[in-house]
């Protein structure tokens, strides 16, 4: 049996690949590298035939990745990773290139992700991005994630995880809500209050508190529960009830007077910022040095 080789052009037929089967369209896949729809095609053929199997499954409509695709998908991560690595240690420490695909929830994204975005990309001109912005926790590797960035004490152990920053959380509400309804004085008293809540994965979040040093969670009810953050702020803005925001997500509003902090005294430690990887033994210096990007500007911020 002859034994799959890789000729000069292979660094290139890895990246077609791994372009493919990121974007699962062979048409979108050329744009992007800046190559005919044909060349990704004879790239993918003839890989396919070096290998002895198909990559992908193909319809006139729908490109999807087999499972042997899918072990050799990771594989070629990996690779190209080490290549990256090997070029960078050649090149100034300043330059950066390459593609990143980054996860975080909509309200991490838009508050905190596209400041750092549009700072590092205005550093690092050959550089881009793409964003998913989702509550769902990601599966990194079959979501084909570089980096995921949590606000929580829960993740996949799996996956390679730093622990880069702290968020803190506010209880708050729109002075129309506080006028109408009061100001709860305790924890005890948001029972009496609507309160609008968190869903993550289905299910609804209790509110995690500090009491007399202690933290304990306390589960509420309200008009409104949703797994998007945005629809809360909005609703709570509008004066529906009481929310439980981290803070960079209401900043604007506390600052401008649109919405006031309460029970401050009751709001437990802050969260630890998570950057997740999907490799624990290898990660690429463009995804390192993005990750310390976001670390310098939760420091700082």
């Amino acid at each position: 049996m002859k034994t799959p080789s890789l000729d000069s052009s292979s660094i290139l037929t890895l990246k077609v690949f791994v372009m493919v089967a990121d974007v699962q369209n062979f048409s979108i896949a050329a744009r992007k590298l800046n190559l005919s729809a044909s060349t990704v095609t004879s790239h993918i053929s003839n890989l396919e035939k070096n290998i002895g199997s198909a990559l992908f499954n193909r319809t006139t409509r729908q490109v999807s990745i087999t499972e042997i695709g899918s072990y050799f998908y990771e594989r070629c991560k990996i690779i190209l990773g080490e290549v990256d690595q090997s070029v960078s240690f050649l090149m100034p420490k300043d330059f950066f290139t390459g593609r990143l695909r980054i996860s975080a929830t909509p309200s991490f994204s838009a508050s905190i992700l596209a400041t750092v975005i549009t700072r590092f990309v205005n550093e690092n001109s050959e550089v881009k991005i793409e964003v998913h912005a989702s509550s769902t926790p990601p599966n990194l590797v079959n979501e084909r994630i570089d980096i995921a960035f949590m606000v929580n004490e829960k993740h996949n152990t799996s996956y390679s995880n730093v622990n880069i920053g702290r968020a803190p959380r506010v209880f708050c509400a729109s002075n129309e809500y506080l006028q109408k309804h009061g100001i709860p004085k305790n924890i005890d008293e948001l029972y009496s209050h609507r309160c609008l809540l968190n869903v993550v994965g289905g299910i609804t979040e209790p509110w995690i508190v500090e009491e007399r040093g202690e933290r304990r969670e306390i589960q509420l009810h309200g008009p409104l529960s949703s797994d998007n953050g945005d629809v809360l702020k909005a609703s709570c803005q509008g004066g529906l009830g009481i929310g439980n925001f981290y803070r960079f997500h209401v900043i604007r509003e506390l600052e401008n007077g649109v919405m006031t902090e309460i029970l401050s005294d009751h709001q437990p430690d802050k969260n630890n910022v998570y950057a997740l990887t999907p490799h624990r033994d290898i990660i690429t210096p463009l995804a390192s040095h993005f990750i310390d990007s976001m670390k310098e500007y939760l420091k700082n911020n």
